[in-house]
């Protein structure tokens, strides 16, 4: 298999949300789409159906390039590029499932927006671990899954190392109301993307206690100073924390909680927990179970506890 060949099929790890729109936008550009999920009740509805309404309501049907896979060697000999699209939680079943068959001549790109375990890893960083593929990158920016499927204008930007990498997805994901942004600086748009959600935490708290525009709007100017200084003493580029994965994710996060009623699950998670708590009404504002609340106020105090190391 060539490092550089995009003729085949783009694979996917992952049947949630964001995974299935970006499938169905790969599919539509006229690729040829295998979809890997290890859930086997997702997968056979996905096969019989075509849809997952209860995951994502917006897409009526799944484009006829998209093949449904439970076969991680199936996935591996089809595609070249594989985005890894995953929640946090099914992060490590993932990497169990694929880890082994995914080889240097793979490219893989991540959306998992995490510091992982104590070590508190880059999901880069993780896969190195676990699999033997270098050619890798992070897809990370302000994209919201309803919009891409009503041809709304979203972007997004990749980091990678890898220039092929960059351009393999842009030529796979870019079309009208898509703009794929490429910037060398992985470890940057990982730490952006995972950092931000502490500081959009601290301003649905300050919403959710009515503390006004002024604290909002400090809290988000201080707090992407802030993250962005935390990032560049771990090594990434200052300027990635303007872009797309930082003030793009971050701004689009704090906003999604005053223009979306009622919250999805698994959409905006930590800002949305942050105004349930600050107005003390998480059962009855916030739509996300307990559980994955609980999840990611771990995940968020690892990514505080960057900061206490320095």
């Amino acid at each position: 298999m060539a490092g550089n060949d995009f003729r085949s099929a783009i694979g996917f790890v992952g049947a949630g949300r964001f995974g299935l729109a970006l499938a169905q936008i790969v599919a539509e550009n006229g690729r040829e789409v295998v979809l890997f999920t290890t859930l086997p009740d997702r997968a056979l509805e996905l096969h019989e159906t075509r849809r997952c309404p209860d995951v994502v309501p917006e897409l009526e049907r799944l484009h006829p390039n998209v093949r449904i896979t439970r076969d991680a060697e199936d996935l591996a000999t089809s595609c070249t590029l594989v985005v890894l699209t995953v929640g946090a939680a099914y992060l490590e079943p993932a990497l169990d499932a694929v880890g082994a068959v995914l080889d240097g001549a793979h490219q893989v790109v991540h959306a998992v927006h995490r510091l992982e375990g104590d070590a508190l890893l880059r999901t880069s960083q993780v896969l190195r671990q676990r699999s033997c593929v270098k050619q890798m990158g992070v897809i990370a920016g302000p994209t919201h899954v309803s919009e891409l499927l009503s041809s709304r204008p979203n972007a997004a930007v990749v980091g990678s190392a890898f220039p092929a990498v960059i351009r393999g997805v842009q030529a796979a994901f870019a079309r009208a109301n898509l703009r794929i942004y490429g910037n060398p600086d992985l470890r940057g748009v990982e730490l952006a993307a995972a950092l931000g959600q502490v500081v959009a935490l601290a301003v649905g708290i300050s919403d959710g206690l009515k503390l006004g525009a002024a604290t909002h709007a400090t809290l988000m100017t201080r707090g992407l100073a802030e993250i962005s200084r935390i990032g560049t003493e771990l090594g990434a580029t200052e300027r990635t924390f303007s872009g797309l994965a930082g003030v793009g994710r971050l701004v689009d996060a704090v906003r999604r909680e005053h223009t979306c009623r009622p919250l999805p699950a698994r959409v905006v998670k930590r800002q949305a927990a942050g105004f349930a708590k600050g107005t003390d009404r998480l059962f009855h504002r916030c739509t996300v179970p307990i559980q994955q609340i609980e999840q990611q106020a771990f995940e968020i105090a690892g990514n505080l506890n960057i900061h206490a190391r320095r």
